[in-house]
């Protein structure tokens, strides 16, 4: 979009503009047009306005992040950075800094041990199954033996109540993030909010504690 000689103010609506209208966002655009106001001024400017970001095109897709991808992507970029700062005669402080921060970028993204987590999330699964196949089994064998089953269900919601209190405690000290992330955290807490909700009602008997936590 081509920045025409205007006001201080015209220039800021049309960086916003170009800012709105481009990126993976959807946008709609409506301009309103005061009929007793200045008709000659406001109706040329509407219609040029029209003309200018008619080629604006965004296209709103569902992005799943990639940390591998954005490695590699961050990687690409470094090595051809450094091939523009090597060919140039004089150094380029804009390429430094740009250069400094796409490695402080790529070391975030190797520093957050998304494998890692990934992991934990998966003994996590395990563990829940254990649990519950463990109480469905000792259940089958008491048979009339109900004090001793919801023992065992109390011992299984102790310890998801324990896990979910563990990621909402470190989901809050994080803070904000990316949008990736804050996704895979709220993940994780839904899915042990579930696995206790399923076990409590399983169990018949659901503490306090349990009931603010399914809240």
């Amino acid at each position: 979009m081509k920045t025409p000689a205007a006001t201080e103010d015209n220039s800021l609506l049309l960086a916003l503009l170009k800012d709105a209208l481009t990126g993976n966002i959807r946008t709609y655009l409506i301009y309103c047009i005061n009929p007793q106001g200045l008709l000659d001024v406001e109706t040329p400017s509407a219609l040029d306005l029209a003309q200018r970001v008619r080629g604006c095109a965004t296209k709103a897709q569902t992005v799943r992040w990639n940390p591998k991808q954005t490695e590699r992507g961050i990687r690409q970029g470094i090595m051809e950075l450094q091939t523009i700062i090597m060919s140039q005669r004089d150094s380029d402080v804009h390429s430094i800094h740009k250069l400094a921060e796409m490695t402080q970028n790529l070391q975030m993204v190797k520093n957050q041990s998304w494998e890692k987590k990934r992991e934990e999330s998966e003994k996590i699964k395990v563990k829940i199954k254990q649990s519950c196949k463990s109480s469905q089994s000792n259940q089958q064998m008491s048979g009339g033996r109900h004090g001793d089953h919801n023992n065992e269900s109390t011992e299984t919601v102790k310890y998801l109540q324990e896990q979910l209190r563990q990621e909402i405690e470190e989901h809050l000290r994080e803070g904000r993030g990316s949008a990736e992330k804050v996704q895979e955290k709220v993940a994780r807490i839904q899915q042990l909010k579930e696995a206790l909700r399923g076990e409590t009602l399983k169990s018949g008997v659901v503490p306090e504690e349990s009931q603010l936590c399914l809240q």
